[in-house]
């Protein structure tokens, strides 16, 4: 059957409107024309948020009302420093005349998003702003690029997810991405298959790899960081799978690392050192018969380590789940590196909320979330992943 060509209207609508509206020319137009504006920041105690006003009105920002999760802590402030601030629930029962709600850079915070959005009211999330810049940047000096991955995806969602990516963190508004509804990796027809062998390339606490075991693949994992590697190390004897604790890269090397939970990443100043293997050496030493599927999430070194794992993409083309958000540039450049090596390849494009219900929050942050019927799940710029097969 022929393929069908991509819509091309649409990319070129994609490009005049993020040249149009950006973030930086959002906050350019709120300072302009003294618009005000609401801020929202719901955990942290009401002087520390106070304390960061002076910031953001010293940028030229008209800050109108100051909104929180805590009633008390809101009606205690509004009392002591004489401003307009409100609990979420005050805000929703008697909403502001204001612009767009400014969000405090916390990840976790596109899930209250929401609720402004349902309201009409815009949000700008301001720990995405100064990121926004130099993804524009970015777009616009790749834009030959970036059109050839997006006309090599085999589906609309692939392409609108894609084009998501990119304007949400242009215009640091959420809104703009487009999230898939299946669980992450768990793409039909890109996932792992009974009797595969299976690489899970930053396996973190095993999570993902006990999965695909349960699939019936014969998994081996690997986690460079030591604490992760013991949560792993424990699931991995229930799970039935095999990790290594060692990280992923171009070839074999000694490397240094920051230790931090999920994002444990290497670093030429970390203060721990990590053993890292390529995949392709790995293959050879345990003399693994073949190659099924490999997922890469190794914060910001996936390029590095399809580097090490050409001769396996090559000879068996397996099929893949790479991160693709850790780098403004992955987003197209992971699929024209994959592409050099196998040019058969097909490509999806996938963007996945953070599923939180045993992950990252704290107890208080999730009880907060249910309150407000915002489920289990964080719309986040994280967790977009390049699929190949």
């Amino acid at each position: 059957m022929e393929q069908q060509l991509p819509d091309v209207q649409r990319f070129l609508q994609a490009v005049t409107e993020v040249e149009q509206d950006n973030a930086n020319q959002v906050l350019d137009l709120l300072r302009e024309k003294r618009i005000p504006c609401g801020y929202f920041y719901p955990f942290a105690d009401m002087l520390e948020q106070i304390q960061y006003m002076p910031m953001l009105e010293e940028q030229g920002l008209q800050i109108a009302v100051i909104c929180n999760l805590n009633p008390q802590l809101a009606a205690e402030a509004r009392e002591k420093y004489g401003r307009d601030i409100v609990s979420l629930r005050e805000f929703q029962e008697q909403s502001r005349q204001i612009g767009v709600m400014i969000m405090h850079p916390l990840l976790n915070l596109g899930a209250y998003g929401r609720i402004f959005e349902a309201m009409q009211l815009p949000t700008l999330f301001l720990g995405s702003v100064d990121s926004s810049a130099a993804c524009k940047e970015t777009f616009f000096d790749h834009l030959p690029e970036i059109y050839a991955a997006y006309a090599d995806f085999h589906d609309d969602d692939s392409r609108a997810a894609f084009l998501g990516g990119w304007r949400g963190r242009i215009t640091a508004r959420w809104s703009q991405f487009h999230f898939a509804p299946e669980p992450q990796y768990l793409l039909a027809g890109f996932m792992p298959q009974a009797g595969d062998i299976a690489i899970d390339g930053g396996a973190y606490d095993g999570g993902t790899s006990a999965m695909f075991a349960s699939l019936g693949a014969e998994v081996y994992a690997f986690e460079m960081d030591a604490k992760n590697y013991q949560k792993c190390q424990a699931r991995a004897e229930a799970g039935h799978f095999t990790v290594e604790n060692l990280g992923l890269s171009d070839r074999p090397k000694e490397a240094s690392y920051n230790s931090s939970g999920t994002g444990s990443s290497l670093k030429e100043e970390g203060s721990d050192i990590a053993h890292c293997t390529s995949i392709d050496a790995y293959v050879e030493q345990k003399q693994l018969p073949r190659v099924d599927y490999i997922k890469l999430d190794v914060e910001g070194a996936e390029l590095d380590t399809l580097h090490g794992a050409v001769q396996t993409i090559a000879k068996w083309k397996p099929r893949l789940a790479i991160s693709a958000y850790h780098k403004d540039e992955d987003i197209y450049r992971l699929q024209a590196y994959i592409k050099s090596i196998r040019p058969d390849y097909e490509f999806a494009f996938r963007h996945y909320e953070i599923d939180v219900h045993d992950y990252w929050l704290s107890d208080g942050e999730k009880a907060a979330m249910r309150e407000y019927n915002l489920g289990e799940s964080v719309p986040t710029p994280c967790e977009m992943i390049l699929y190949a097969r």
